[in-house]
């Protein structure tokens, strides 16, 4: 997943898309790095990237 399309796509979501889409994420950065499922969530860059995103989005919608 291209972290330069991350934000375009957060941005398109509503808001149960979004949280669905986050776990989705969650999971597959998880299993792409341990194999299994790892105690990691995402790597640090990519949590700060859909934080970013969102408070972003909540500042438009408010």
């Amino acid at each position: 997943m291209k972290t330069k399309s991350l934000k375009a796509d957060i941005a398109k979501k509503d808001e149960n898309d979004l949280v669905a889409f986050i776990r989705s994420e969650r999971e597959t950065l998880r299993t792409a790095r341990f194999g299994t499922a790892g105690t990691t969530i995402a790597p640090k860059h990519v949590r700060k990237n859909i934080a970013r995103a969102l408070t972003a989005r909540k500042a438009k919608t408010a």
